[in-house]
């Protein structure tokens, strides 16, 4: 399996408020505007080559290792992705499909 954007986002870095703000195509036709995290917004770049979600598992750890020890890298990635699909920022592909 592997994480990419959903299409037509326009991400806008805040480094100075360690954070990202994402216009994304709403349900209705209506642009949403949201503000990342700054572990959402790694993700997010992580996931803007298309990796496998090995990769992006040892990615994310290497980042954020410390502060958080391992246990809690895996947790936060878990709950990043989630999060991320939910909110329709990021696809699952599978390894066959072509990149977009």
């Amino acid at each position: 399996m592997r994480y990419i954007l959903a299409p037509n986002l326009r991400l806008r870095p805040v480094p100075e408020l360690d954070s990202c703000v994402v216009l994304a195509p709403g349900e209705g036709g209506g642009p949403r505007l949201l503000r990342l995290n700054a572990h959402a917004w790694l993700l997010l770049e992580l996931c803007r080559a298309g990796m496998m979600a090995t990769a992006l598992r040892e990615a994310y750890r290497e980042a954020v290792v410390p502060p958080l020890d391992a246990a809690a890298a895996a947790e936060s990635l878990d709950q990043g992705l989630a999060l991320l699909l939910r909110q329709g920022l990021l696809l699952e592909k599978n390894p066959e499909e072509a990149m977009p």
